[in-house]
């Protein structure tokens, strides 16, 4: 599974009783933060631990970081072995949200060096549809010291700061910038969370729920997110956005399944570049030509 970003349900079936697959359940509310827990508790797959998005996966908020800064990585380490989460072994993450929420514990099981870890393709609520087993039973396991945080592995390169983006915005580096969010957030005609609406100078749209298959609720075989990025130069780094750094890492996942080698995830996203009053807003869609790319000679992320 280390090239897998996204396993389909019926191969999760199959392995439900493997002992070296651990099932995460990711499911949250940004509006009710305690919803997904109670969802939780409710019925989920069977063995399947509940990893929170706020408690387990994020840093307080902070103006100059946003709404759901990364975590020290010692201490998510340490949360990932209370789930029983070690070096060995498979994980898969599923939430009832389309993969925003499950795909950002992926990209940073994947930053640390877990490549087995990859999103469920279907929600739960589709998993249950087509009469998948669910339990109300929590599961008994046995935790794991910390999860080893090799010195080999520098999980800041999956990220990219606002410094990074400063320069992409400028024109200093080369990369594409892409925003994940609807279409009415990125346009700038209603923004119900972050105090000022549009998106950053030169981004491109490709909202998230682009990446569904809209009569399945399925994230989309690899060749259909081909023509969902469709345009975009992937032999250039791609540094993907959204609100608060959560629902980028599933498009981010998506983008390295269509085959580019260099993605990042903003983590402080939109909510920490509006938290700064001197960083420039764009409204509208992006200048013609623009296609969200920026030219300099400097990659992203170095320098």
């Amino acid at each position: 599974m280390a090239e897998a970003f996204f396993v389909p349900p019926e191969d999760v079936l199959a392995r439900l009783e493997a002992p070296d697959l651990v099932l995460l359940d990711a499911r949250f509310d940004l509006l009710d933060p305690a919803a997904g827990r109670r969802a939780y508790e409710r019925e989920h797959l069977p063995g399947a631990r509940y990893i929170d998005l706020e408690r387990d996966a994020s840093a307080p908020p902070d103006p100059r970081a946003g709404r759901h800064p990364l975590p020290p990585w010692p201490a998510f380490a340490a949360r990932l072995g209370d789930l029983g989460v070690g070096p060995d072994g498979a994980v898969v993450v599923y939430d009832d949200h389309g993969g925003g929420f499950a795909g950002r514990i992926v990209w940073m099981l994947r930053a640390i060096g877990h490549e087995r870890a990859a999103v469920l393709s279907v929600p739960f609520s589709v998993w249950k549809a087509r009469g998948y087993p669910t339990t109300a039973e929590r599961p008994v396991f046995r935790p794991k010291p910390p999860y080893p945080l090799s010195a080999a592995v520098r999980p800041e390169a999956g990220f990219a700061t606002t410094d990074d983006i400063r320069r992409l915005v400028a024109g200093e580096a080369f990369g594409v910038l892409i925003d994940a969010r609807d279409p009415e957030r990125y346009l700038g005609l209603s923004e119900p969370i972050d105090p000022v609406a549009g998106h950053i100078p030169g981004a491109l749209n490709v909202p998230y729920a682009a990446l569904r298959d809209p009569d399945t609720g399925e994230i989309a075989a690899p060749e259909r997110l081909q023509d969902v990025f469709r345009g975009l130069p992937a032999d250039r780094p791609a540094v993907v956005y959204c609100g608060s750094g959560v629902t980028s890492a599933i498009v981010a996942l998506a983008l390295r399944a269509a085959g580019w080698a260099d993605v990042r995830v903003y983590a402080g996203s939109y909510s920490a570049w509006v938290g700064d009053p001197l960083n420039p807003i764009a409204r509208g869609a992006a200048a013609p030509g623009s296609g969200g790319i920026a030219g300099g000679r400097e990659h992203i992320g170095k320098g």
